[in-house]
C-alpha cells in the first residue's frame, strides 16, 4: 500500500474490522502521505444477514463521505 502511495503521490486508506479498543483514524506515511483507517462492523452473533448489511452499508457509506469532505 505504502509502495502504492509513493509511486503515484496518493492518499491511501484501510479498511479492516471492527476492533476492541480505541484506534487512531488518521496516520501520514513519511510525514507527507495521508493514510486513513475505516472499521467496519462485524456481525454480531444473534443479527440477522440482512440487518448487518444494512449496518454494514451504512457505515461504509458514512466513513466514504467523510474522507470525501475532509479532501
Amino acid at each position: 500500500m505504502t509502495s502504492y502511495q509513493f509511486a503515484h503521490d496518493v492518499p491511501g486508506v484501510l479498511i479492516y474490522p471492527e476492533q476492541r479498543e480505541e484506534i487512531a483514524s488518521r496516520y501520514t506515511v513519511v510525514d507527507q502521505y495521508p493514510l486513513s483507517l475505516i472499521e467496519l462492523p462485524i456481525p454480531k452473533p444473534t443479527e440477522k444477514f440482512n440487518t448487518y448489511t444494512r449496518r454494514l452499508r451504512s457505515k461504509l457509506e458514512e466513513e466514504l463521505l467523510s474522507l470525501v469532505a475532509s479532501e
